[in-house]
């Protein structure tokens, strides 16, 4: 069943995929580039620990005014949820491959944006949704791993 919340994120997904789109074919994030990080219902700190454990060849700074990026988001939570008795059933029946679950994890969907503060143009735009007990982690090093494969190489 689709929820109402899942389809304002997929639309929430496809406009700012339409914004990069859009945007200058030619504007990415430039290596050693200083970047700002907006709040994000607590992911910005996995977002700063992954562009590090990445190596993603960024400068965070505290500072917006000296910026020359902003990194913002979307992030839409859904708490760790009992199984019903219908799933029971049916993971038990899985459970005989080894797939046996009593509970649905945590769940995670984020829309990270890069955008140039000056022009405002978008540098670049990723979506992730993980279902993990550590998904804001996942997450944010997803967010970074892609980034990088878009940033130019040296």
């Amino acid at each position: 069943m689709v929820t109402r919340n899942r389809v304002f994120w997929v639309l929430g997904v496809l406009v700012f995929v339409f914004q990069v789109s859009l945007a200058q074919e030619n504007t990415r994030v430039p290596l050693g580039a200083k970047v700002y990080i907006q709040p994000m219902d607590g992911l910005e700190s996995y977002v700063v620990a992954a562009l590090t454990k990445k190596k993603v060849p960024v400068v965070v700074v505290t500072d917006r005014e000296s910026a020359q990026f902003e990194i913002t988001g979307t992030v839409n939570r859904q708490a760790a949820e009992k199984a019903t008795q219908a799933e029971n059933v049916t993971e038990t029946v899985g459970s005989i491959f080894g797939a046996r679950r009593k509970y649905r994890g945590p769940e995670l969907q984020a829309a990270i944006t890069v955008k140039e503060i000056k022009s405002g143009v978008i540098a670049f735009s990723h979506a992730s949704y993980k279902a993990a007990n550590d998904a804001d982690r996942r997450v944010a090093e997803d967010f970074a791993n892609n980034l990088k494969k878009n940033m130019p190489k040296k």
